[in-house]
């Protein structure tokens, strides 16, 4: 990132253990969920949809200009996350009420999902996909409760280590 070759830090945590996996030679994936920066890209107009005052129809038109955005998904991860969490265990992480829209309460496995390196088994070896650590620089708050929502899927594909930039 041109940051980095700038020595431009805002903030981090744990950094020195991604740069420790680098200087190893290990595999890590980054997962920023900040826009397109390579082929994958996750589409989240969605998300506009249901937290903001913006039309279907707009967010449709941006959808389009994304096209790539549709393949990158990954119902298989988003369907483990769904079927692991309880609506209690969202209501009291993310503040839900009961009047609150169902797009907002099952919008967290869909961003959730490309945290998890499964997602892109054709970017990944099968064989070392539990082996790949994680960077995911979310909002501090959000991917801690992501974190504790998605315990059961972690167990089953890796262990996430958080990085806050």
């Amino acid at each position: 990132h041109h940051f980095l070759r700038r020595g431009i830090f805002f903030s981090h945590r744990d950094f020195h253990s991604i740069l420790n996996l680098h200087e190893q030679g290990k595999k890590f994936y980054l997962y920023t969920g900040r826009g397109p920066s390579s082929e994958i890209i996750q589409l989240t107009d969605d998300e506009k949809v249901l937290w903001r005052d913006i039309k279907i129809e707009d967010a449709r038109g941006m959808a389009f200009n994304n096209a790539k955005d549709i393949i990158a998904v990954g119902f298989d991860n988003m369907v483990r996350i769904q079927k692991c969490v309880t609506f209690n265990q969202v209501k009291g992480i993310f503040g839900f009420g009961d009047s609150d829209i169902i797009g907002k309460i099952t919008f967290p496995s869909i961003e959730a999902a490309p945290a998890f390196s499964t997602s892109f088994p054709f970017i990944f070896d099968k064989k070392i996909k539990l082996a790949i650590d994680t960077i995911t620089p979310f909002i501090v708050e959000y991917q801690r409760r992501r974190a504790d929502v998605t315990e059961e899927v972690r167990e089953a594909f890796f262990k996430i280590r958080q990085i806050k930039l």
